[in-house]
């Protein structure tokens, strides 16, 4: 059940735009419960983003209610700064608030994907700001995310994440320990569970 006050955000694509996103999100003391992003082409031949996120304020009670409709004007302002500010991938990493020393159970599962996509799984334990240090991640590994399902189960999350090179060609397969490394040094030291290849579903 997805939970939190549904955004949708609609720029044209550019590298980390999700980081980006979060960023913003988090400058307002939201966090993000649920998310799901896409790529679409206009009819122009642009390329553009579209992520649907359900948010809630940090630190509120989940049965608290929160006017989000009052502050949307707001939102839009700080996610339109964000979004066109030029931030390097380095940059976008030094946002990410370092996960506490014991995270708990963590599984890392590479997923079968079609065309040039390779997708990744991770499996953690929930926390704010947990999204935009893996998105960071990505960005700083220089891969373009192209699709992602993000769901909050409790004290449980479970990202998923399809991308691919920035130029648009696949990511090869000597890849995956780098990209690992990267997303395991975002999540802290959690007790490590690598997963078998899932396929897409």
């Amino acid at each position: 059940l997805t939970t939190g006050f549904p955004l949708c955000v609609v720029a044209d694509d550019r590298p980390g735009l999700l980081a980006r996103v979060c960023i913003g999100l988090e400058a307002l003391n939201l966090d993000v419960r649920d998310a799901e992003a896409y790529l679409r082409r206009r009819l122009d031949g642009r390329v553009e983003a579209v992520d649907l996120v359900w948010v809630r304020a940090i630190n509120a009670r989940a049965n608290t209610a929160w006017n989000a409709t009052e502050s949307l004007a707001e939102i839009k302002s700080v996610l339109n700064v964000v979004v066109e500010r030029h931030l390097e991938a380095g940059a976008l990493l030094e946002r990410v608030t370092r996960a506490p020393g014991n995270v708990g159970h963590t599984r890392i599962s590479w997923v079968m994907a079609e065309g040039l996509l390779m997708g990744v799984d991770v499996e953690t334990q929930d926390r704010p700001g947990l999204l935009l240090a893996l998105a960071a991640a990505l960005a700083h590994e220089r891969l373009n995310i192209v699709r992602s399902v993000v769901k909050t189960m409790g004290k449980r999350a479970v990202d998923r994440f399809y991308f691919c090179e920035l130029d648009g060609t696949a990511v090869g397969g000597e890849r995956q320990g780098q990209i690992r490394a990267r997303l395991l040094e975002v999540l802290g030291r959690p007790n490590i569970e690598l997963g078998h290849e899932v396929r897409s579903a």
